[in-house]
């Protein structure tokens, strides 16, 4: 597929999954209800999930209808066209939801929307000149484009910030001495005989085998992958500490991440570079499988589901829901970027069929998840990782 149509069947795909997350389950028609009603009390999960939700949106566009070459001023006038296009449609959408008995129009969505939406465009603009930034030659592939080696590695270190982002949302901080200590009391008061979660372990462990690996190879120097993975377990630690959230840290997480550290800078230190330069890209993609089984395949309370075709995700909490559309897209971005550097190291190992795998497994797990008590079995996560993959693809084209 060319890369027009490639964008634009990512930018189709994901605006008709916003306008059904939007709509659906809207109850009965009747119009007549206020228009773009301001709440007197603002959620914050909501408002983080507007903005985040439109993000992709904003770039998919952007990067749609923009085209290499042209003009400053016309591509600033690209932009600001896609920026509003974004708004008009959420405020469209909004009107409609006015006509619903279930939705409630309202002017914080869209305001919300729209930020997300510019984001998106802000993004689709600098991310270029991010990734000329990490060009070691400074010389740029054709016009005003880096090189495919450079957006690659900006696509794998984007892997690490985006885990240390998942850990910290909602990304609501305090700094004070109170909430450090707080935070920090499951250190004091440890009990011997409680049993871990192992789920938990294989999770935590899983991001940060998948974390490692992303450094390494973002980063030709291996003192620069210490430092960097290093900087991102310390950013870690220190956003949950400052979080306004109940005990964001637990004993697997901790763990976990100083087990990979203590390897990840033991093979550094002792085993020649080449003989691990093909086994990056697997690690990468094994601790992604390894955090998608363990979240797929833990038990909750309640009984068990059939396997529903349609997407039920959006339909509760928001903040759950962008935690999950968060995972399944970070695992399937992953994925994609894993099996582009397999393929760089010449590994043979049917690395151009890891994305699709991915796809199959998470419809394995899903139709498992039938058999595991609590779980709600649907489409959601293979959708999240199938357009992760695809708008992955988009991100790593030199058209883009």
């Amino acid at each position: 597929m060319a890369a027009p149509g490639l964008n634009a069947a990512a930018l189709l795909i994901y605006t008709a999954f916003v306008v059904y997350q939007t709509l659906a389950d809207g109850g009965t028609w009747a119009c007549g209800d206020v228009a773009f009603e301001v709440p007197r009390r603002l959620s914050r999960s909501d408002v983080l999930a507007n903005v985040v939700a439109y993000i992709p949106l904003g770039w998919l566009l952007a990067v749609t209808v923009s085209r290499a070459g042209r003009r400053p001023a016309v591509r600033l006038g690209v932009g600001l066209a896609s920026a509003l296009a974004v708004s008009g449609l959420s405020l469209a959408l909004e009107l409609v939801q006015s006509c619903q008995s279930a939705r409630v129009s309202s002017a914080s969505d869209w305001a919300a929307n729209t930020v997300g939406g510019s984001l998106g465009v802000l993004a689709a603009a600098t991310l270029p000149l991010l990734a000329y930034a990490l060009e070691p030659s400074r010389v740029l592939n054709g016009v005003g484009q880096a090189s495919d080696e450079a957006r690659l590695r900006l696509a794998t270190l984007a892997i690490v910030v985006l885990w240390v982002l998942s850990e910290s949302m909602p990304w609501v901080f305090a700094v004070d001495l109170g909430t450090l200590r707080r935070h920090l009391a499951f250190l004091r008061h440890s009990d011997a005989d409680a049993a871990w979660n192992v789920w938990a372990v294989l999770r935590h462990g899983g991001a940060w085998v998948a974390v490692a690996a992303a450094c390494r190879l973002a980063w030709q120097s291996r003192a620069m992958a210490a430092l960097s993975l290093l900087a991102a377990s310390a950013a870690s630690v220190l956003l949950q500490m400052m979080l306004v959230a109940r005990a964001p840290l637990s004993y697997e997480e901790v763990a976990a991440m100083g087990a990979v550290l203590v390897v990840f800078l033991t093979s550094l230190a002792l085993v020649p570079p080449p003989t691990l330069a093909r086994w990056w890209p697997r690690g990468l993609l094994a601790g992604l499988v390894a955090v998608i089984a363990a979240y797929e395949l833990q038990p909750a309370t309640g009984p068990t589901h059939v396997f529903s075709w349609i997407p039920l995700v959006g339909f509760g909490n928001r903040r759950g829901a962008l935690d999950f559309a968060w995972l399944f897209g970070w695992a399937g971005w992953g994925t994609v970027v894993a099996a582009r550097w397999a393929e760089r190291h010449r590994d043979g190992w049917h690395a151009r069929r890891w994305p699709l795998a991915l796809v199959g497994l998470v419809l394995l797990l899903e139709v498992l998840q039938t058999q595991i008590p609590g779980r709600g079995p649907d489409t959601s996560a293979i959708f999240f990782v199938g357009l992760a993959v695809l708008v992955t693809r988009v991100v790593l084209r030199k058209d883009n």
